[in-house]
């Protein structure tokens, strides 16, 4: 609950008032909804809130009291995004869902098996397939997402390279929506092209 207190003439003067501080010698209600008009001193008005804007695209830029029809708002002053943050921010969509994409995982059918994608995983694969070399084996168990397998490390092989693939994909789809961001930002109706911009469209099967 906000109050604010009134000058003579009837403008407001301090906002937002602590009425529970600035006016001790009242006996307050527990609850700020039941205050009443009525227990207020005579300088002090209730001030309600206006509604907060909920466009992603606009931000607040500051608030003003305005009173209509006998009672005070606090309203909020917004200004919309430049098409520039728009493309911006897109972009930075785009690159944490490449991130999500490139690193959840990649369902290799061939071999009935889903692997892990992520740095790690890949680095892992890559050990796994030089040090068999090295070492004359010719098969490893191999602990995938989809639960426990033996490979040959041509399958291995195999799965590093769909692992590869699937990487550069993703960048490459990346890329292309980046391409496609800056081609909108330069057209007319820059705007409302980027707010309605899917950034979760086309981007590489994580089934192959």
């Amino acid at each position: 609950m906000n109050f604010a207190r009134l000058s003579p003439g009837g403008s407001i003067v301090k906002f937002p008032v602590d009425i529970r501080t600035e006016y001790r010698a009242i006996s307050w209600p527990a609850k700020d909804d039941d205050i009443t008009d009525a227990m207020l001193p005579k300088d002090i008005v209730r001030v309600k809130d206006g509604e907060k804007p909920t466009d992603p695209f606009v931000r607040i830029t500051g608030e003003k009291l305005e009173k209509r029809q006998g009672v005070w708002w606090r309203l909020y002053l917004t200004a919309k995004w430049t098409s520039k943050e728009i493309a911006d921010y897109r972009k930075a969509e785009v690159a944490a869902h490449r991130w999500n994409v490139e690193t959840g995982g990649l369902t290799i059918s061939a071999l009935n098996v889903t692997v892990e994608t992520s740095i790690d995983s890949q680095n892992r694969i890559s050990s796994i397939i030089t040090h068999a070399r090295l070492a004359g084996i010719t098969s490893v168990n191999f602990k995938a997402l989809s639960g426990w397998v033996t490979l040959t490390i041509e399958q291995v092989e195999a799965i590093a390279r769909a692992v590869a693939l699937h990487v550069q994909a993703c960048f490459s789809a990346e890329n292309a929506h980046s391409v496609e961001i800056d081609k909108l930002l330069l057209k007319p109706n820059a705007f409302e092209n980027l707010v309605k911009y899917d950034v979760k469209a086309n981007w590489p099967n994580t089934v192959i």
